[in-house]
């Protein structure tokens, strides 16, 4: 049977490592598993041993029609797949159901947003609406989910955790230092001047850890500017960033937005206290002072001020084997088996 991942764009994030994770595992389990992405960013991220199709060289301009006309003759000449996830943009839900209805193509399609459905709408590439025309959608954070039931009455929604990778984990009980880190692309989004800012504003002798490729030139200046380049590193993109973090007391995660961030599970899994603002799934992994903290948005504190509560000991670290434990949900060794046991519900036509 053939399963498809249908994705607009792909890279080297999240999303890429739960599509090439869960690939693997539905192939061991004997699906013919391919993945369909429609617009090229100069690579294949997928492992090598998964059928890959790019459909479209770089575009600046979105051309939905010329993109569905894309899809619809890759199925024209493509042996037809028993399941379909458009996953990523919410439109590609969309494209995928025209082509479907197109070619007469009779098979579940389940729609995977792996952002927030907000977002996504702000930059014109569909909203939760999309996922009317889904058999089925997963939902990886409750805010997406309850976005998604109110959007789509009609349509199936179903809870998923993205899997973290155990070869990504270095766990570790020791961590009582004064070093902080950001793991993550460098752009708008993960709103690293104010974190910059609130650094350079708080008591202590913090010193902060940048691993992640971006916009780096534009912080380097501003650090120079708030007076703390000497307490920042930048390391660049790291394969596996958390072997560079042993002696990391906390991740923090000062985002404008976010789905569900595997970092922050990912930091929590290595034993790091995770301070975060609440947004996607941040608002229901963390719990106050048991693995982390929240700031900004509706809690009433800054994050200037988390550092200082934490310097004075007013607030605490976490311990190391908490924030393991509230991490096991989402590793890949129970997320993944989840994940693919409800695919084979849908795909088979059962009953979730």
């Amino acid at each position: 049977m053939i399963i498809d991942f249908c994705i607009a764009m792909g890279w080297q994030g999240g999303v890429e490592t739960v599509l090439n994770r869960t690939a693997k595992y539905l192939r061991e389990r004997g699906y013919h598993v391919r993945v369909v992405q429609l617009i090229s960013r100069g690579m294949q991220w997928t492992d090598s041993e998964i059928e890959f199709h790019c459909l479209n060289d770089w575009i600046t301009e979105i051309d939905w029609d010329a993109l569905q006309e894309r899809l619809r003759i890759f199925y024209e000449t493509h042996p037809l797949p028993d399941l379909v996830l458009g996953t990523g943009w919410p439109a590609m839900t969309l494209l995928l159901r025209g082509v479907m209805e197109e070619l007469r193509l009779k098979c579940p399609l389940i729609g995977w947003p792996h952002g927030t459905l907000s977002e996504y709408e702000k930059d014109g590439v569909g909203g939760a609406e999309c996922y009317r025309v889904a058999d089925a959608a997963f939902a990886i954070s409750k805010t997406i989910a309850a976005d998604l039931l109110q959007a789509c009455p009609d349509t199936k929604v179903i809870r998923v955790n993205n899997p973290v990778l155990e070869e990504k984990i270095f766990f570790s009980d020791q961590r009582n230092t004064r070093e902080l880190a950001f793991v993550g692309r460098i752009s708008r989004e993960k709103n690293l001047p104010y974190l910059f800012r609130s650094l350079a504003a708080a008591e202590g002798d913090w010193t902060l850890s940048v691993l992640g490729d971006g916009e780096i030139e534009e912080l380097r200046s501003l650090a120079e500017e708030l007076g703390i380049s000497d307490r920042i590193t930048f390391f660049g993109w790291m394969e596996n960033p958390w072997e560079s973090l042993e002696n990391a007391c906390a991740l923090v995660m000062p985002s404008l937005h976010e789905g569900f961030s595997l970092t922050i599970i990912e930091a929590l899994a290595c034993g790091l206290t995770v301070l975060s603002t609440p947004v996607g799934g941040a608002m229901e992994v963390i719990k106050e002072g048991e693995n982390g903290y929240l700031f900004g948005g509706d809690t009433g504190i800054s994050l200037t001020e988390r550092f200082n509560r934490l310097q004075e000991g007013t607030d605490r670290f976490a311990d190391p084997k908490n924030c393991r434990k509230s991490a096991e949900p989402y590793l890949e060794v129970k997320a993944i088996p989840d994940l693919i046991q409800k695919t084979e519900m849908l795909l088979h036509g059962g009953h979730l």
